[in-house]
């Protein structure tokens, strides 16, 4: 199953759902040399990807605790990391 946007959080829970099983820490990082805000979003967006496709490794449908880090290395050069927990949730019955 795919992780969409609805599925990685900053939290540790998702309303109407129960964290069935903790997989692990997963990352994705980077290095750009960014002229716009556009670029900058866009190495965003593919560095969230990269983290979901490896926490989709892990037999994960989720991500909870999401964190980004970024700092500028050298120039017009950024570094920057997204990380944190690969789970699996299921629905929660009532």
């Amino acid at each position: 199953m795919a992780i969409t946007n609805n599925f990685i959080t900053t939290g540790d829970t998702f309303e109407g759902f129960k964290i069935v099983k903790y997989l692990g820490p997963v990352f994705g990082m980077d290095d750009k040399a960014f002229v716009s805000m556009k670029k900058y979003q866009e190495a965003c967006n593919l560095n969230m990807r990269c983290a979901a496709k490896f926490a989709e490794g892990l037999g994960a449908n989720a991500i909870i605790d999401l964190r980004i880090e970024s700092y500028q290395s050298m120039g017009n050069t950024s570094t920057f990391m997204f990380y944190g927990t690969a789970v699996i949730i299921e629905p929660i019955i009532k």
